[in-house]
């Protein structure tokens, strides 16, 4: 009896599956000439379909909620084209903001939006960040060069095909990626970006605008990264907030979060590749900045985006060829202080002839205060390469080649004469490779006649890098004289100086 209870046996489990598979085999050949099986893959599809739209429309009201939450609200503020100009992109963190006819600055809601930005009468969009930094929209437009002189169009984000009475598309609005970012392209097309409207400060309270005797705030109010400076030098221990960054302890010295206010203490003695470093870390910053790295990418800034505002500045929507007046203010402090953001001249603070535009709605600094790191290097193998630039020189050795595949979206590389690296043949070098594809919007090749000397637009500085100097800097410092401004370039060791800062880019 027993026996008999042990249940199937295993012939009968075996004969049991094959008659199932047979039957399996007859019902699906019958569904399938019923057509069931598109039918099922069609509503699958359309099911998917249906997911994304959703996916989208939550998508859409999350954004919408976001803009309300930080005051963005109804306002066009996406980068969509405006009829003229493409809309600045407000992300997460940032406040519309510009100063009415009585100087004072205002909010930007629904109701006086129109007021934001004119590009036609030199009145840049603005926002502010979350700890009060100012940034300035740069959209995207194409550009022909005649003489001196720089006519811009501005352009849909969708237009990627250049006009035949323009030039080029500016490089810094281009997705690159299948010409290794050789001319400092994006990776992908952009409407547009902003840019710090001052130089890179110090956290510090202003006390006086008179005489710009500013306050650095006490070390237990500044903010802190957790990135720690990489390298010193020897002869500038200390800065503004009286770090000890001596061979010995500079090492232990965390990296303050920069501001980019007028009338602060430019960020200094700090190297190019720190600069590099701390530029990255303010969209992940949130807390400081109120930005999101989900939103915003921060960089350095580059050779092409410099060359962006440049020529915007030199076009009719800005200075129409007049030169911006330099910032040559200079404390000539204790604590290696030097520059101060801001100025014209140097008793005139927040004067607006120093401004791109002419008015207060414009970019500062760009002539003077201090040189300002760009991402950009040749690769001649020079030990400053590694000593100063490890956090984004792509290779350290020398390189003859690498400007063809060793650019980034975040830096470039610049060609030099491998036979002599020297000032007077590295520019006519870059020169000598200059196409209708290469060489282009960067404020180098377009602007100058050689790469030695004063020999950029407005008698600027235009000193290509080589040997010891491989890093290129922008602009001029506070004691250049007539050698400083937008147009001015100089190769630069990449260490902590004085007289050197840097400035920042955000992206949407």
């Amino acid at each position: 009896m027993k026996k008999n209870q042990k249940g199937i046996t295993l012939v009968a489990l075996v004969i049991t599956i094959i008659i199932l598979l047979i039957l399996a085999g007859i019902s699906i050949s019958q569904l399938a000439g019923s057509g069931l099986f598109e039918k099922a893959k069609k509503a699958e599809e359309e099911s998917k379909k249906s997911q994304e739209l959703e996916n989208s429309i939550l998508g859409d009201y999350a954004n919408k909620i976001d803009g309300y939450v930080s005051g963005i609200g109804d306002i066009i503020a996406d980068g969509s084209w405006t009829g003229k100009v493409n809309s600045p992109k407000l992300m997460k963190g940032m406040t519309g903001i510009y100063w009415d006819e009585t100087g004072k600055e205002v909010t930007v809601t629904t109701d006086n939006q129109d007021k934001w930005y004119d590009y036609e009468n030199q009145k840049w969009a603005n926002a502010k960040t979350e700890d009060g930094s100012y940034w300035v929209w740069i959209p995207r437009y194409e550009y022909k060069i005649t003489g001196t002189t720089i006519d811009v169009k501005f352009i849909e984000t969708s237009k990627t095909t250049v006009d035949s009475e323009y030039t080029y598309i500016h490089p810094s609005f281009r997705d690159g990626r299948s010409n290794n970012y050789m001319n400092g392209e994006w990776d992908k097309e952009i409407s547009g970006f902003w840019v710090a409207k001052y130089a890179a400060g110090f956290q510090a309270n202003t006390t006086s605008e008179t005489d710009a005797t500013t306050v650095i705030n006490g070390n237990d109010e500044v903010v802190y990264s957790d990135k720690k400076y990489t390298s010193c030098n020897s002869s500038y221990t200390t800065n503004a907030l009286s770090q000890d960054l001596s061979s010995s302890k500079y090492a232990e010295q965390k990296l303050s979060y920069p501001v980019f206010k007028p009338l602060t203490y430019a960020y200094n003695v700090i190297s190019t590749g720190d600069s590099y470093t701390i530029a990255q870390e303010i969209a992940k910053a949130t807390n400081f900045y109120g930005l999101e790295a989900s939103q915003t990418d921060s960089h350095m800034m580059k050779n092409s985006e410099w060359g962006a505002v440049a020529y915007l500045t030199q076009s009719k929507y800005g200075r129409n060829g007049t030169e911006v007046t330099i910032n040559s203010k200079d404390v000539n402090g204790s604590k290696n202080i030097r520059a101060v953001t801001g100025y014209s001249g140097s008793s005139t603070p927040n004067g607006v002839d120093a401004s791109s535009t002419n008015n207060k709605s414009g970019v500062f600094d760009l002539s003077g205060c201090v040189w300002e790191r760009v991402s950009a290097y040749i690769t001649n193998g020079n030990s400053n390469l590694s000593a100063y630039g490890s956090s984004y020189v792509a290779k350290t050795t020398a390189d003859g080649n690498g400007y063809k595949t060793l650019s980034t979206k975040y830096a470039t590389v610049y060609p030099y004469n491998t036979s002599f690296d020297s000032v007077l043949n590295n520019w006519p070098k870059y020169n000598s490779l200059k196409t209708s594809t290469y060489g282009y919007g960067d404020a180098v090749l377009e602007i100058s006649t050689s790469g030695s000397n004063n020999t950029s637009w407005n008698s600027d500085s235009s000193r290509f890098p080589y040997s010891s100097f491989p890093f290129f800097f922008r602009g001029g410092y506070f004691g250049s004289g007539t050698s400083a401004g937008a147009f001015a370039f100089d190769g630069t060791y990449g260490n902590p100086i004085t007289i050197v800062g840097f400035r920042v880019v955000l992206v949407g």
